[in-house]
C-alpha cells in the first residue's frame, strides 16, 4: 500500500494482497491539516482524505481509470471535500499548484504505477558576440548601443515578468498593452474605454 505518513494513497492490502484502491492522486496543501477527514463520494466509489499534521490531500477510487480521468475527477472531489471543510468551519485550505505538483497512481496491466509530477521553471538562454575588421584586418570598435528610453508600459511588463500569479500576470501585460496603445493613440476625455480601444488597435 502506497503511502505519504499516515495518508494512504492506494494499491494492495499489505494483509489481504487485494487492490483497494485501484485509481489515486494526491496534491499538496498550502497549510498544514488540523483535522482528520474522510469524504465519501459517488456512492462510495471515491474517497478523499486529509489527515491532521499532514499538508497532503488524496482522492482514491476503487476503481481502474485513465489518468487523465484520475486527474480531474480526483482534483474537483478534492475542492469539494476543502469546500465542505470551509463550511464546517474546519480550516480554510487551498491546493498548491496542482498542475504542476501531483502523486498519481493507477493501475496497468494489473502492476500499480505511482507518478510523481513535479514542474519547474528553467531559464535557458544562449548568448553570442560578433567582430567587425576593416580590409586590413583590425577590428573596427563597435560603437555603444543607445540607452533605451524608459516608457510607462516598461513598468507594466516587469510585474508581469515577477508574478507567480498567472492571473496577475495577464492583467499586468494587458495594462503594459493598454500604456504603449494611450502613447501612441492617446485617449481624449470624451472618449469611453471601449471605442478608445478599438480606435487605438
Amino acid at each position: 500500500m502506497a503511502s505519504i505518513g499516515m495518508i494512504k494513497i492506494g494499491g494492495r492490502d499489505r494483509i489481504t494482497n487485494i487492490f483497494e484502491f485501484k485509481s489515486a492522486v494526491m496534491f499538496s496543501l498550502k497549510t498544514v491539516c488540523k483535522v482528520n477527514e474522510v469524504f465519501n463520494f459517488q456512492d462510495n466509489q471515491w474517497e478523499v482524505e486529509v489527515r491532521e499534521n499532514h499538508n497532503y490531500i488524496v482522492a482514491r477510487s476503487r476503481f481502474e481509470l485513465s489518468i487523465d480521468n484520475i486527474l480531474k475527477r480526483g482534483l474537483e472531489l478534492c475542492q469539494q471535500a476543502l469546500d465542505l471543510l470551509s463550511i464546517t468551519r474546519k480550516g480554510e485550505m487551498q491546493i498548491e499548484a496542482p498542475g504542476d505538483e501531483h502523486i498519481v497512481l493507477f493501475t496497468e496491466t494489473n502492476r500499480i504505477i505511482l507518478r510523481e509530477v513535479s514542474i519547474s521553471n528553467l531559464g535557458i538562454g544562449v548568448d553570442s558576440s560578433y567582430e567587425i575588421i576593416d580590409k586590413d584586418g583590425n577590428i573596427v570598435s563597435k560603437p555603444p548601443p543607445p540607452q533605451i528610453n524608459w516608457i510607462p508600459a516598461f513598468r507594466f511588463y516587469r510585474l508581469s515578468q515577477g508574478s507567480n500569479d498567472l492571473f496577475e500576470a495577464y492583467r499586468n501585460l494587458f495594462l503594459g498593452l493598454e500604456a504603449l496603445l494611450n502613447q501612441i493613440c492617446p485617449k481624449t476625455v470624451k472618449e469611453g474605454e471601449k471605442q478608445w480601444l478599438k480606435r487605438a488597435l
